[in-house]
């Protein structure tokens, strides 16, 4: 199916009844619908959830380089409704963009946000600290799972992977760090603002590290998995994949602890800084994978380091009498 796509137009206060007549009814039922956000005149339809609003599903929303919004109140959306399920949306802010608020896909209803996007790679703002700004997919009583938000840039603020206002679930969902800043605020996997022990905001919500240098002041919380992608270039000694910058450890009771993707030359008897301020014994203390192995504990020092064991492969070679010897590397 063919993509709709427009930019929006650009003047300061372009009316809903505008923007309409510029996009034909077939492209605005076309899914997925592409919005391309360029300038700051047409941002007061995204404040108000019109953007995205493709039934609530498969649109692609990009707020391009030198965009920028500074009313604290303001919001962006990938995707909005009051009625439908929010699902398959995605929102990107590119590098040089800048937005106070920013949500992937959000259902003002009973209904769920499920599988929306938020990817940032310029700056999402918001120095209001009762106004939360960055989700991969809220609800007010549906569920939010599998949502996902990716920081290369900064994030001034909460980060919520899945956000209820009430009475339900936020499970399955993934925030990454690939190098990113989230300053004055602190990273959930899963939150609920009013919620009792029935509801579930940790189960499979997972933290990915993916680049050293990725560092959050406030809390890292409700997350079952934290995953470590070790970058090439990374130093065993001296490199922090996750630098904690406030005063909370990351509690990593019953977390489960992994690394992802191609492992770098590591030698052994080293020992990775994994995060600089941490705390409690993970679901896991020993790591294998292809080539090495990692024994986790919390150091001396309060952080979450891993010593390195490089595994040979075992080998042998024929000894001439029809036997095999062992010569595998001490």
């Amino acid at each position: 199916m063919n993509k709709a796509s427009c930019t929006l137009p650009s003047q300061a206060h372009a009316p809903l009844s505008r923007f309409l007549k510029i996009i034909p009814l077939a492209a605005l039922l076309a899914a997925p619908a592409v919005w391309a956000v360029t300038d700051g005149g047409a941002f007061n339809i995204i404040d108000h959830g019109y953007v995205g609003a493709n039934g609530a599903t498969d649109n692609i929303v990009t707020v391009a380089d030198n965009h920028k919004k500074n009313d604290a109140f303001s919001k962006t959306y990938g995707g909005w409704s009051d009625t439908e399920e929010v699902k398959d949306n995605f929102l990107t802010i590119e590098s040089s963009g800048k937005v106070v608020s920013a949500t992937g896909g959000y259902a003002q209803s009973a209904k769920p946000a499920t599988n929306n996007t938020l990817t940032i790679y310029g700056e999402v703002r918001n120095d209001n600290p009762f106004f939360p700004i960055a989700f991969g997919g809220a609800s007010v009583s549906g569920s939010a799972t599998f949502n996902t938000v990716t920081i290369y840039g900064t994030v001034t603020g909460n980060v919520y992977g899945g956000h209820v206002k009430s009475n339900n679930n936020a499970t399955d969902n993934t925030v990454t760090l690939a190098g990113g800043t989230v300053q004055n605020g602190s990273v959930y996997g899963g939150f609920c603002q009013t919620c009792d022990d029935s509801n579930d905001v940790v189960s499979r919500n997972t933290l990915k590290v993916q680049d050293k240098g990725s560092n959050v002041s406030g809390e890292v919380d409700n997350f079952a998995r934290i995953a470590f992608t070790l970058p090439a270039g990374f130093t065993a000694g001296s490199d922090t994949m996750l630098d904690i910058t406030g005063a909370n450890p990351v509690d990593l009771t019953d977390v489960e602890i992994a690394f992802e993707g191609s492992i770098p030359t590591l030698q052994h008897g080293s020992t990775l800084t994994l995060i600089n301020n941490a705390k409690g014994t993970p679901k896991n203390t020993v790591v294998i994978v292809p080539g090495y192995k990692f024994d986790l504990s919390i150091d001396n020092n309060g952080a979450l380091v891993a010593a390195v064991t490089v595994l040979h492969p075992i080998t042998y070679k024929s000894n001439g009498n029809g036997t095999l010897e062992d010569c595998t590397p001490a």
